[in-house]
């Protein structure tokens, strides 16, 4: 008798989709990445345009070159404020899908745990049905031995 798991197609289905969640968080986790990528070359940029203001200020720069690098900064400062919005949005998207995938390991976790005990309550059934068996049959010897 083999054991047949009655809820096999739903624990595939979960299967499917602890999978399929698993490759969407590692996309956002890529994509989280990148962006906050871009945002740390943003901060690294402003902090070196700003060594350069300062060094420039003390070398005694045209007032166009100050106004043209503050102006640069202000931009960047833009640019920086629009990055931490798209990392801060990446990163909820990231924690979601992990939150998503979490719900799936668990919800697959619980299907594998059923599987498991209703094959050792199976294989337990198995074992009490052939002992019942080998018991009528040490019973049905014994009677004929008695018999004779």
């Amino acid at each position: 008798m083999s054991f047949q798991f009655s809820l096999q197609q739903a624990m595939d289905i979960c299967k499917q989709h602890k999978d399929e969640a698993r490759r969407q968080y590692e996309i956002a986790e890529e994509e989280f990445k990148t962006v906050a990528t871009a945002l740390y070359h943003l901060l690294k940029e402003k902090e070196q345009v700003e060594q350069q203001l300062e060094f420039a200020q003390d070398e005694k720069q045209t007032v166009a070159q100050l106004i043209s690098t503050k102006v640069y900064l202000q931009g960047l400062g833009k640019q920086i404020v629009s990055q931490q919005q798209q990392t801060n949005e990446s990163r909820e998207h990231m924690e979601h899908q992990k939150r998503k995938l979490h719900e799936c390991v668990r919800s697959f976790k619980q299907y594998e745990r059923l599987k498991e005990k209703q094959m050792r309550n199976a294989q337990e059934e198995e074992r009490r049905t052939e002992q019942k068996q080998m018991d009528e049959l040490s019973t049905t010897h014994y009677m004929r031995l008695r018999v004779k």
